[in-house]
């Protein structure tokens, strides 16, 4: 994982260079020939306009669409990769969402809605794919899990984004652990 990070961003990585597009990423994966498969809920043609691009770059791509904050889609996604693949490489975790609103009007559904999206559906990301993530991985290359974080993780500057930071420090320490 090291040499990875290394070559993803020059150097060993932490919460605060998480910083990275996901196109670089991807870009970078599909130079090291590993297979790519986008998977987006927020724009649904997003997802299928970044799989092109992979495909006519030459490589193989085939786009998933799933709303990460539901745990029937993540299901749904998981059974996908599963019949698609049978294994997977690496995941990488880059949904996030914010919602912002003066402290006493912050809505609660509005917080549980950030929280579903940044925490808990990595989370269940993991869960989900632990087979194909097992099946893919050897003691020489051991499969791999990224979460995209935030530096609104390890700073209070959120402003009113009061469950976008909370969420961040939280992916950050799933990630540690």
């Amino acid at each position: 994982v090291r040499d990875l990070e290394r070559r993803l961003f020059g150097r060993r990585v932490t919460p605060a260079h998480i910083i990275a597009s996901a196109q670089e990423l991807y870009r970078v994966l599909l130079n090291e020939n590993w297979r790519v498969l986008p998977a987006q809920f927020e724009i649904p043609s997003r997802t299928h306009v970044i799989a092109e691009l992979i495909r006519a770059a030459g490589f193989e791509a085939r786009a998933f669409q799933a709303d990460v904050g539901s745990e029937d889609d993540v299901a749904r996604l998981e059974r996908e990769v599963s019949s698609t693949l049978g294994k997977a490489d690496i995941l990488i975790n880059n949904a996030g969402i914010t919602w912002g609103a003066p402290v006493d009007k912050f809505p609660a559904a509005a917080f549980d809605s950030v929280m579903a999206v940044n925490v808990r559906a990595p989370f269940q990301l993991v869960q989900a794919l632990l087979p194909q993530l097992e099946a893919a991985a050897s003691d020489d290359d051991p499969a791999r899990v990224i979460n995209i974080g935030s530096v609104y993780g390890i700073s209070t500057q959120v402003q009113t984004a009061w469950s976008y930071g909370a969420s961040k420090a939280a992916i950050h320490h799933l990630t540690a652990t």
